[in-house]
């Protein structure tokens, strides 16, 4: 798979009771779980990937003119549950 190839995919697996470990076509991992230790949760993964992907895209437009000296982003929610 290259970069430029549109197809992504991950698989993810199970390794114990609330735990799980996904891993990309490039053999990358990242492991997860509901919550119950400093784990990012599902969550928590979807915000950073919203996060991941606006930064990215601010980054390549910033970087063109100058390096920053620092760029941060926060990406928050609350999480709702039905009664």
């Amino acid at each position: 798979m290259s970069a430029n190839d549109p197809h992504r995919s991950v698989s993810i697996s199970r390794t114990s009771a609330g735990r799980f470990v996904a891993t990309n076509a490039r053999g990358g991992t990242l492991e997860f779980g509901s919550g119950d230790d400093t784990d990012f949760t599902p969550v928590e993964l979807l915000l950073t990937a919203i996060a991941g992907c606006s930064a990215i895209d601010v980054d390549i437009f910033t970087t063109r003119r100058s390096e920053p000296t620092q760029f941060d982003v926060v990406a928050e929610g609350d999480k709702v549950r039905d009664e």
